[in-house]
């Protein structure tokens, strides 16, 4: 019964750990804007430009 209790802890100890340090820190940077686009009086058939912007930070 101690061991179980022993291996639950441990168990406990390393999920909080994992929780604590996140794998992707700094090292993705890619970023879209804007979030939503909303194309108000659409006509079907019409053509509509919107710009998207993409951002990569990652560096080479």
């Amino acid at each position: 019964m101690k061991q179980k209790s022993k291996q639950i802890e441990i168990a406990v100890i390393i999920t909080a750990l994992m929780i604590l340090c996140p794998v992707a820190s700094a090292e993705i940077g890619l970023g879209i804007s804007p979030a939503s686009i909303t194309i108000e009086d659409a006509f079907k058939g019409g053509t509509y430009e919107r710009t998207i912007t993409v951002f990569n930070a990652r560096c080479c």
